[in-house]
């Protein structure tokens, strides 16, 4: 039915509508909206914006909201994860494949207990991987007013099968073990 500026969809015997839609384009849905096909399915959400509009996906409950959203030209066009409130977003893909998380990141358990966390049961094993050059895991603090970075180094100076303690803030070798030990 018609009722002013609002046009009304009703399902006899329904006590709510099962679709209105405003005068400003906005549509409400009184039930489950089902997205479906034959075979697989595909549906898109796009804006026609330009640079710096976006497309987002709202996700609320009575507990809060999370967006899901993308944008055209702004923060590199990146895939969102964003809690409403938030100061930052808690997870963002860039379209290099670069990813940034807010807060913990745990493998192996659903409940970090450090900004990174590995576990597994038995032995548990973490890599860092590199084809052509070092590989390095940094260790960088921030102690008493003053920064120091010490890196754990496989193929220090690019010399393949020298392993290496190095004290990145003063650019020195503080250990050294070569393949015959």
């Amino acid at each position: 039915g018609y009722n002013g500026d609002q046009l009304y969809f009703y399902r006899e015997g329904a006590s709510a509508s099962a679709l209105a839609l405003q005068p400003n384009g906005d549509a409400t849905f009184g039930g489950d909206v089902i997205l479906s096909g034959s075979a697989a399915v595909s549906h898109r959400i796009q804006t026609s914006g330009g640079v710096n509009s976006w497309t987002r996906l709202e996700l609320a409950n009575g507990n809060g909201q999370w967006d899901v959203g993308t944008s055209r030209g702004y923060n590199g066009d990146q895939l969102y994860f964003y809690r409403e409130g938030a100061a930052a977003n808690a997870f963002a893909v860039q379209p290099n494949g670069d990813g940034a998380f807010l807060g913990s990141l745990a493998v192996g358990t659903g409940t970090p207990t450090a900004n990174l966390n590995v576990r597994g049961s038995g032995l548990t094993e973490s890599t860092v991987y590199s084809t052509g050059e070092r590989a390095i895991l940094s260790l960088h603090s921030h102690l008493g007013g003053s920064d120091h970075v010490w890196t754990l180094e496989s193929g220090l100076f690019g010399t393949a099968g020298l392993f290496g303690i190095y004290d990145r803030t003063a650019g020195q070798s503080r250990m050294t073990i070569d393949t015959g030990g």
